[in-house]
């Protein structure tokens, strides 16, 4: 029978419509209730019914209904198979993948109660599969669950792949097209994070301090981080991913580098959403059994043009940092330069290629700075594409952007000169001679890896004439990335994709 006493609370089953719904929020009015509803077994299938103008009834008040016995019988049969232990994932029944008894653990230790874990298993194992199960099981058990997953903006594609391939799941990414249609669908003001089911969003997306305000502060069932080793560092990427752990149910990272050789960022990802220090951190730690091949470390030491870059810099930090201290807030200009010179430092040590690139990208905000009528703002040159060629990890891009405080004609002085090395630099890189001479030795494919894409790209400029290159990193758009990994496993690479050329 319907019920016209009070309105439905919230977290009541009530049938609307032929239709099972949990409440989810209930406004009373004069006459007149406002109920928000989600479908138990639909995530992101909200509802906006308006009582008593929509009848409902409770789960409990449905009318019984005769049945034959065999009828019965089969329906307890089926409620007997969807029966399981509380510390069960059930969802692995329906899981379209076959899933390995390791990969069970993760999901146990948080049913069990463990609130963040670590998943840090070597490549190939799994991490996605376990994470997307524990995902999986969360929702069926509480079908109106909010979940957050952060994964680098390529990965996004493989992540609602992921979930829709291996238990059917259904995730939206957190971008503006879909902020806009959700309001448009939505009542007045409310927010669109509030909607039940998965979110997938870009770290870099939600570390933007005007997105990152407009998320709720309700927790998350669950926060999953992919390649977690990159919210490590001191960086607006990390603050973001810690503020969303701490107020999550349950933290679930992923990484297949947990320690890079920096005890620091180390202690960083371990603390992602620790609540104090009697928050505990479950770590699984997985690697292949297989027999290892032998390593072996290639010694070089450094080419005349490496070290005459190092010194190079080493004067200029010198040189400016006395500039920088005579001028108006010589602390965080100090501050910028030696942030800027150890950007330098590190991608002379990759390759001349990079290191040219980075001097270049500054020269051009220098130059635009110097010519701009208000030299600190940012407006004229923050369109130009200069950080099309490479990713820049963490927060270098802001720190190559940063004013020094030193004269303009000064710094430009000293960036053509560093330029000029590192041009003279990659005219004779020994480190990638030294990799061309031993792929062109090698009778097996080889894979390269580099810290920036220009290092990359001098590499297969450098490897072009000794053997086929696929040219993979993470900014190619998923179908080119498939394409390459497809055309490296079938041994038939020739320069894929061939874009890496324009910038020769």
């Amino acid at each position: 029978m319907p019920d016209h006493g009070r309105p439905p609370e919230p977290g009541d089953l009530i049938w609307v419509r032929r239709r099972p719904w949990r409440v989810r929020s209930t406004t009373v009015g004069v006459g007149l209730h406002r109920v928000a509803v989600v479908s138990p077994g639909r995530p992101f299938a909200d509802r906006t019914f308006l009582m008593p103008a929509d009848t409902w009834t409770h789960e409990d008040a449905r009318r019984t209904q005769d049945v034959s016995p065999r009828r019965a019988v089969a329906w307890l049969a089926a409620c007997v198979a969807r029966a399981h232990p509380a510390f069960t994932p059930a969802t692995i029944v329906r899981a379209n993948s076959t899933l390995l008894p390791y990969q069970l653990e993760p999901a146990l230790v948080v049913l069990a109660g463990a609130r963040r874990v670590l998943i840090a298993d070597a490549v190939g194992l799994g991490k996605t599969v376990q994470a997307v199960l524990i995902v999986a099981e969360l929702l069926a058990r509480r079908p109106d669950a909010r979940v957050l997953i952060l994964v680098p903006a390529p990965l996004l594609a493989q992540w609602t792949e992921e979930l829709a391939q291996r238990f059917s799941l259904t995730a939206r990414s957190a971008d503006a097209a879909t902020f806009r249609q959700l309001r448009a669908d939505q009542a007045y003001l409310s927010s669109p994070w509030n909607s039940a089911g998965i979110w997938l969003a870009s770290p870099d997306f939600l570390k933007q301090p005007h997105v990152l305000k407009e998320v709720p502060n309700t927790s998350w069932d669950a926060l999953v981080v992919d390649e977690a080793h990159t919210m490590a560092g001191d960086s607006y990427r990390r603050a973001a991913a810690h503020a969303l752990a701490l107020a999550a149910r349950h933290v679930v990272l992923l990484t297949a580098t947990p320690h890079d050789g920096d005890e620091v960022r180390f202690r960083r990802l371990l603390s992602i959403g620790a609540q104090g220090r009697a928050d505990p951190l479950t770590v699984f730690r997985r690697t292949r059994l297989s027999r290892r091949r032998p390593d072996r470390r290639l010694h070089l030491r450094p080419s005349v043009a490496v070290c005459r870059a190092l010194a190079a810099v080493d004067q200029f930090a010198s040189a400016a940092t006395r500039s920088a201290a005579r001028s108006t807030g010589a602390e965080n200009h100090i501050q910028a330069l030696h942030l800027i010179c150890t950007i330098f430092r590190k991608r002379v040590l990759s390759s001349s290629a990079a290191f040219a690139a980075s001097v270049e990208r500054r020269l051009a905000i220098v130059e635009q700075q110097s010519h701009s009528a208000s030299p600190g703002s940012s407006e004229a040159w923050a369109q130009l594409a200069l950080f099309e060629s490479d990713d820049m990890p963490g927060d270098e891009a802001r720190a190559l952007e940063a004013s020094t405080g030193v004269p303009a004609g000064r710094e430009l002085a000293w960036l053509r000169r560093l330029h000029h090395l590192a041009s003279v630099g990659s005219r004779t890189d020994l480190k990638l001679a030294r990799l061309s001479t031993l792929l062109r030795r090698a009778n097996e494919p080889a894979i390269v890896f580099t810290e920036y894409r220009d290092s990359l790209q001098a590499a297969a400029i450098a490897l072009g004439s000794a053997r086929p290159v696929a040219l993979l990193h993470g900014s190619l758009p998923p179908t080119e990335q498939r394409r390459a990994i497809r055309a490296f496993v079938e041994g038939h690479t020739s320069c894929w994709p061939p874009t890496w050329q324009a910038r020769d």
